[in-house]
């Protein structure tokens, strides 16, 4: 085919979307066997084949790898400490890090709510990490905004990227909002 055209983009844009397939964020250059592609040290959420790269795509990356996320913390009352699950009841407060995901590394949670004067749910795929997030506590009216925007879900729910330091404080990046991740 045509190097560059229409069916290049979209198979380049496929090669990014698949799990476990790294694509430079400047060029588009898959990773492979002999080209490793090396991650942002500041966000860890974009990949480049090498330092080149990674100051060509700078100007179009700063704004998002500046942004520092919120951290957020675990409610000290039980008012919310229940919840449902699929497993029936839990304590809904399960505030750590999930087993399989190292310290400092970003993760995907879902963020659920209704209202932005009620809690927002927020749980990782495993829900190993759950809690809620009550109205005026750091975070909350970034995490709501991002839920409530969401049109497809009709403003109920999103995901975004989270981290759990080696304190086990976790931090929350609004910013990587997206509808589904899982």
């Amino acid at each position: 085919g045509m190097l560059g055209g229409p069916m290049e983009v979209v198979r380049k844009y496929c090669a990014n979307t698949r799990v476990n397939t790294r694509v430079c964020a400047n060029c588009q250059t898959e990773e492979s066997e002999g080209q490793r592609l090396l991650r942002c040290t500041r966000c860890g959420d974009v990949w480049y084949c090498n330092v080149n790269c990674q100051r060509e795509h700078w100007p179009t990356h700063k704004s998002i790898c500046k942004s520092k996320g919120i951290k957020i913390q675990q409610s000290s009352g039980d008012l919310f400490a229940t919840s449902f699950n699929r497993r029936g009841m839990s304590n809904g407060n399960s505030f750590r890090k999930p087993d399989e995901v190292a310290v400092n590394e970003r993760f995907w949670i879902k963020v659920q709510g209704n209202s932005e004067h009620a809690p927002l749910y927020i749980y990782d795929q495993t829900r190993t990490f759950s809690m809620f997030l009550e109205p005026g506590k750091p975070g909350f009216r970034e995490l709501w905004e991002k839920v409530h925007a969401e049109r497809a879900s009709m403003g109920r729910k999103c995901h975004v990227k989270a981290s759990f330091d080696a304190q086990g404080e976790c931090t929350v990046f609004p910013h990587t909002a997206t509808l589904h991740q899982w």
